[in-house]
């Protein structure tokens, strides 16, 4: 994640601070589990069912 603050701070000065909540986000695991979960629910194909997310009748 240090690559992509250098990055900024080379290639687009006064941007640091976009490299620095890249890095933030990059190091918080539930954040990298929700981004990655958000884009994967809307990218992948199937119905609610196919998917799991349908619960079965005899269910309460």
């Amino acid at each position: 994640a240090g690559a992509v603050v250098n990055w900024f701070h080379t290639y687009l000065p006064g941007w640091e601070w976009v490299g620095s909540i890249i890095e933030i986000i990059g190091e918080t695991g539930m954040a990298v589990g929700a981004i990655f979960g958000i884009i994967l629910d809307n990218l992948l194909p199937g119905t609610p069912e196919e998917r799991g997310l349908t619960h079965p009748e005899w269910v309460a």
